[in-house]
Protein backbone atom coordinates (compact mmCIF):
# COMPACT_ATOMS: atom_id res chain seq x y z
CA UNK A 1 0.00 0.00 0.00
CA UNK A 2 0.87 3.36 -0.91
CA UNK A 3 -0.40 5.19 2.39
CA UNK A 4 -0.11 4.04 5.50
CA UNK A 5 -2.40 4.26 8.29
CA UNK A 6 -1.24 7.50 9.54
CA UNK A 7 -1.17 9.12 6.08
CA UNK A 8 -4.82 7.63 5.72
CA UNK A 9 -5.66 9.44 9.16
CA UNK A 10 -3.92 13.23 7.60
CA UNK A 11 -6.23 12.82 4.43
CA UNK A 12 -9.30 11.95 5.86
CA UNK A 13 -9.10 14.95 8.09
CA UNK A 14 -8.41 17.13 4.70
CA UNK A 15 -10.86 15.64 2.64
CA UNK A 16 -13.70 15.70 5.36
CA UNK A 17 -13.03 19.28 5.38
CA UNK A 18 -13.59 20.26 2.02
CA UNK A 19 -17.18 19.74 0.26
CA UNK A 20 -15.81 19.16 -3.11
CA UNK A 21 -11.73 19.52 -3.20
CA UNK A 22 -9.69 19.31 -6.49
CA UNK A 23 -12.05 18.81 -8.70
CA UNK A 24 -10.49 21.45 -11.16
CA UNK A 25 -13.67 23.08 -12.22
CA UNK A 26 -17.27 21.20 -12.41
CA UNK A 27 -18.83 23.76 -14.80
CA UNK A 28 -19.09 21.72 -18.54
CA UNK A 29 -17.24 19.28 -17.51
CA UNK A 30 -19.41 17.72 -15.15
CA UNK A 31 -20.25 14.37 -17.23
CA UNK A 32 -16.62 13.67 -17.13
CA UNK A 33 -16.39 14.12 -13.58
CA UNK A 34 -19.30 11.75 -13.46
CA UNK A 35 -17.71 9.00 -15.60
CA UNK A 36 -14.45 9.74 -13.88
CA UNK A 37 -16.11 8.60 -10.31
CA UNK A 38 -18.19 6.23 -11.81
CA UNK A 39 -15.54 4.20 -13.91
CA UNK A 40 -13.84 4.43 -10.01
CA UNK A 41 -16.79 2.74 -8.67
CA UNK A 42 -17.21 -0.03 -11.30
CA UNK A 43 -13.41 -1.32 -10.85
CA UNK A 44 -14.57 -1.40 -7.00
CA UNK A 45 -17.46 -3.18 -8.53
CA UNK A 46 -15.36 -5.62 -10.54
CA UNK A 47 -12.57 -6.13 -7.96
CA UNK A 48 -14.74 -7.47 -5.19
CA UNK A 49 -18.21 -8.85 -6.76
CA UNK A 50 -18.58 -10.82 -3.63
CA UNK A 51 -19.48 -7.85 -1.56
CA UNK A 52 -21.78 -6.54 -3.98
CA UNK A 53 -25.85 -7.30 -3.40
CA UNK A 54 -29.11 -6.59 -4.32
CA UNK A 55 -31.95 -5.88 -1.84
CA UNK A 56 -34.98 -6.51 -4.25
CA UNK A 57 -37.48 -5.08 -1.67
CA UNK A 58 -35.87 -1.66 -1.50
CA UNK A 59 -34.75 -1.87 -5.35
CA UNK A 60 -30.90 -0.99 -3.12
CA UNK A 61 -27.66 -2.51 -4.77
CA UNK A 62 -24.74 -1.92 -2.13
CA UNK A 63 -21.16 -2.89 -0.66
CA UNK A 64 -21.19 -4.88 2.20
CA UNK A 65 -17.90 -4.42 4.19
CA UNK A 66 -15.40 -7.35 5.89
CA UNK A 67 -16.88 -6.15 8.78
CA UNK A 68 -20.30 -6.20 7.75
CA UNK A 69 -21.05 -2.72 7.57
CA UNK A 70 -22.72 -1.61 4.48
CA UNK A 71 -23.11 1.22 1.75
CA UNK A 72 -26.22 1.22 -0.21
CA UNK A 73 -27.86 3.06 -3.26
CA UNK A 74 -30.79 3.07 -5.32
CA UNK A 75 -31.79 1.32 -9.02
CA UNK A 76 -34.35 4.11 -9.13
CA UNK A 77 -34.63 7.68 -7.59
CA UNK A 78 -37.82 8.52 -8.49
CA UNK A 79 -39.02 5.36 -6.01
CA UNK A 80 -38.80 7.24 -2.48
CA UNK A 81 -36.82 8.38 -0.18
CA UNK A 82 -34.51 6.06 0.30
CA UNK A 83 -31.55 7.09 -2.13
CA UNK A 84 -28.43 6.25 -0.32
CA UNK A 85 -28.24 4.55 2.65
CA UNK A 86 -25.27 3.83 5.22
CA UNK A 87 -26.09 1.01 7.39
CA UNK A 88 -23.17 0.17 10.62
CA UNK A 89 -23.43 -2.88 12.59
CA UNK A 90 -25.18 -1.46 16.19
CA UNK A 91 -22.95 -3.68 18.64
CA UNK A 92 -19.36 -1.92 18.08
CA UNK A 93 -21.67 1.29 18.78
CA UNK A 94 -23.67 0.28 21.51
CA UNK A 95 -20.60 -1.17 23.11
CA UNK A 96 -19.11 2.25 22.81
CA UNK A 97 -21.67 4.04 24.77
CA UNK A 98 -24.59 4.88 22.16
CA UNK A 99 -27.39 4.71 23.01
CA UNK A 100 -30.26 2.97 20.04
CA UNK A 101 -32.98 5.43 21.28
CA UNK A 102 -31.26 8.11 21.11
CA UNK A 103 -29.53 7.86 17.95
CA UNK A 104 -32.85 7.12 16.87
CA UNK A 105 -34.03 10.51 18.29
CA UNK A 106 -31.23 12.02 15.77
CA UNK A 107 -32.45 10.11 12.57
CA UNK A 108 -31.05 6.84 12.78
CA UNK A 109 -33.35 3.67 12.35
CA UNK A 110 -32.65 0.95 14.75
CA UNK A 111 -33.11 -2.60 13.15
CA UNK A 112 -32.70 -5.04 15.67
CA UNK A 113 -30.95 -8.31 14.98
CA UNK A 114 -33.22 -11.10 13.77
CA UNK A 115 -32.72 -14.79 13.39
CA UNK A 116 -34.76 -15.39 10.79
CA UNK A 117 -32.34 -15.31 8.42
CA UNK A 118 -29.41 -14.62 11.02
CA UNK A 119 -28.89 -11.02 10.76
CA UNK A 120 -27.15 -8.67 13.56
CA UNK A 121 -28.63 -4.89 14.78
CA UNK A 122 -28.38 -2.50 12.54
CA UNK A 123 -28.37 1.55 12.86
CA UNK A 124 -29.49 3.00 9.65
CA UNK A 125 -28.95 6.22 7.68
CA UNK A 126 -30.86 7.28 5.02
CA UNK A 127 -30.80 10.04 2.30
CA UNK A 128 -32.82 11.52 -0.19
CA UNK A 129 -31.00 12.40 -2.96
CA UNK A 130 -33.37 12.96 -5.56
CA UNK A 131 -37.13 12.68 -6.72
CA UNK A 132 -36.16 12.81 -10.22
CA UNK A 133 -37.30 9.90 -12.48
CA UNK A 134 -34.30 7.88 -14.58
CA UNK A 135 -34.20 5.53 -17.17
CA UNK A 136 -34.37 2.21 -15.16
CA UNK A 137 -33.02 -0.98 -17.29
CA UNK A 138 -34.62 -3.41 -15.24
CA UNK A 139 -33.62 -7.14 -14.88
CA UNK A 140 -30.86 -5.90 -17.02
CA UNK A 141 -29.50 -3.66 -14.51
CA UNK A 142 -26.65 -3.41 -12.82
CA UNK A 143 -24.81 -2.11 -9.73
CA UNK A 144 -22.69 0.19 -11.53
CA UNK A 145 -25.50 1.64 -13.73
CA UNK A 146 -27.50 2.16 -11.02
CA UNK A 147 -24.25 4.30 -9.37
CA UNK A 148 -23.87 6.18 -12.81
CA UNK A 149 -27.33 7.58 -12.60
CA UNK A 150 -27.11 8.61 -8.91
CA UNK A 151 -23.63 10.64 -9.64
CA UNK A 152 -25.46 12.29 -12.93
CA UNK A 153 -28.53 13.29 -10.70
CA UNK A 154 -26.20 16.21 -8.58
CA UNK A 155 -22.70 16.08 -10.38
CA UNK A 156 -22.26 19.17 -7.70
CA UNK A 157 -21.94 16.42 -4.97
CA UNK A 158 -19.17 14.86 -6.44
CA UNK A 159 -15.55 15.64 -4.84
CA UNK A 160 -11.88 14.49 -5.29
CA UNK A 161 -9.24 13.99 -2.89
CA UNK A 162 -5.66 13.74 -5.05
CA UNK A 163 -3.75 12.92 -1.97
CA UNK A 164 -5.95 9.80 -1.12
CA UNK A 165 -6.84 9.13 -4.63
CA UNK A 166 -10.76 9.28 -3.10
CA UNK A 167 -14.04 10.47 -4.93
CA UNK A 168 -16.48 12.06 -2.64
CA UNK A 169 -20.35 12.17 -2.74
CA UNK A 170 -21.29 14.74 -0.62
CA UNK A 171 -24.85 14.14 1.69
CA UNK A 172 -25.63 17.44 3.10
CA UNK A 173 -24.30 18.72 6.47
CA UNK A 174 -20.80 17.52 6.10
CA UNK A 175 -21.51 14.24 6.02
CA UNK A 176 -20.43 12.09 2.98
CA UNK A 177 -19.12 8.75 1.84
CA UNK A 178 -16.03 7.85 -0.20
CA UNK A 179 -14.51 5.43 -2.79
CA UNK A 180 -10.88 5.13 -4.17
CA UNK A 181 -10.21 6.07 -7.28
CA UNK A 182 -6.99 3.71 -7.13
CA UNK A 183 -7.65 0.34 -5.53
CA UNK A 184 -3.82 0.12 -5.21
CA UNK A 185 -3.21 3.25 -3.04
CA UNK A 186 -3.75 3.66 -0.28
CA UNK A 187 -5.57 1.06 2.52
CA UNK A 188 -9.26 2.58 2.60
CA UNK A 189 -11.84 1.47 -0.39
CA UNK A 190 -14.63 3.05 1.47
CA UNK A 191 -15.02 5.38 4.02
CA UNK A 192 -18.25 6.72 5.55
CA UNK A 193 -18.07 10.52 7.11
CA UNK A 194 -20.56 11.38 9.54
CA UNK A 195 -21.35 14.23 12.24
CA UNK A 196 -20.02 13.26 15.28
CA UNK A 197 -22.65 14.97 17.31
CA UNK A 198 -25.55 12.80 17.09
CA UNK A 199 -23.45 9.91 18.15
CA UNK A 200 -22.11 12.01 21.00
CA UNK A 201 -25.08 13.36 22.26
CA UNK A 202 -25.99 9.60 22.10
CA UNK A 203 -23.71 8.34 24.92
CA UNK A 204 -20.64 7.54 22.30
CA UNK A 205 -17.39 7.42 23.90
CA UNK A 206 -14.44 8.66 20.88
CA UNK A 207 -11.71 6.72 22.71
CA UNK A 208 -13.90 3.35 22.67
CA UNK A 209 -15.01 4.34 18.80
CA UNK A 210 -11.02 4.77 17.98
CA UNK A 211 -10.57 1.73 19.28
CA UNK A 212 -13.43 0.23 16.89
CA UNK A 213 -11.67 1.38 13.91
CA UNK A 214 -13.35 5.15 13.85
CA UNK A 215 -11.50 8.07 13.12
CA UNK A 216 -12.14 11.38 15.27
CA UNK A 217 -12.34 14.81 13.51
CA UNK A 218 -12.44 17.71 15.73
CA UNK A 219 -14.57 20.70 14.28
CA UNK A 220 -12.77 23.31 12.46
CA UNK A 221 -14.33 26.86 10.87
CA UNK A 222 -15.21 25.24 7.46
CA UNK A 223 -16.37 22.12 9.17
CA UNK A 224 -18.26 20.36 12.03
CA UNK A 225 -16.22 17.69 14.49
CA UNK A 226 -17.01 14.27 12.44
CA UNK A 227 -17.10 10.48 12.88
CA UNK A 228 -15.15 8.75 10.46
CA UNK A 229 -15.23 4.87 9.48
CA UNK A 230 -12.89 3.74 6.69
CA UNK A 231 -13.03 0.27 5.25
CA UNK A 232 -10.90 -2.11 3.23
CA UNK A 233 -13.33 -4.64 0.91
CA UNK A 234 -10.42 -7.32 1.26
Amino acid sequence: MAFGRIALVVGMVTFAGCEHPDMGGMDDDDMSNVADASAAMDRLLEAYPDRVGYHHDLEHWGFTTPAGDKLEWTSDPSAGALDVAIVLRAEPLVAAGVDPAALVDAGWISQPATTDPDAPALFIKAWDVSDAASDVMGDEDTAGGAFMRLLELDPERIGYHGELHHFGFALGGGEKFEWTHDLTANDADLAFVLLAQPFLDAGADVTALEAAGWLHVAATDAAPELLILPAALD
